[in-house]
């Protein structure tokens, strides 16, 4: 079985560490820096307390949008998604999405290429 990509979303934690390539003939190692599930719920909710703020003003908002951090966080999940979506279509690559803990940016890179890829929701 040959594997083209594995996309990985963490960097080397003591502890935790991320897929050894020699398992996987031919892949390799791409490492996205999307932050853990606490930094993306974070940003989210500033984005949230931001848009639901009546003292916001209109003339700071993008500088205000951008220190939440959330625009930078759904660019690199979407960033993931779409390369991932890619591969799977175009390059008809398996793909091993991997996570130190597995439940946030792994689930949410996955969901994502699998709404990419099915062309009822495209």
């Amino acid at each position: 079985f040959h594997y083209g990509f594995i996309l990985s979303d963490l960097s080397t934690c003591p502890g935790y560490g991320y897929e050894n390539t020699n398992y996987y003939r031919g892949a390799s190692i791409n490492f996205y820096g999307i932050g853990n599930i606490h930094a993306v719920r974070d940003s989210y909710q500033k984005v949230c307390a931001l848009c639901l703020s009546p003292n916001t003003s209109n003339i700071q908002w993008m500088q205000l949008v951008e220190n939440t951090n959330w625009l930078s966080m759904a660019r690199l999940i979407l960033s993931a998604s779409r390369q991932t979506a890619f591969h799977v279509h175009y390059n008809q690559l398996p793909i091993l999405l991997h996570c130190r803990h597995g439940w946030d940016r792994a689930s949410q890179v996955a969901a994502l290429s699998q709404l990419l890829l099915d062309p009822h929701y495209r």
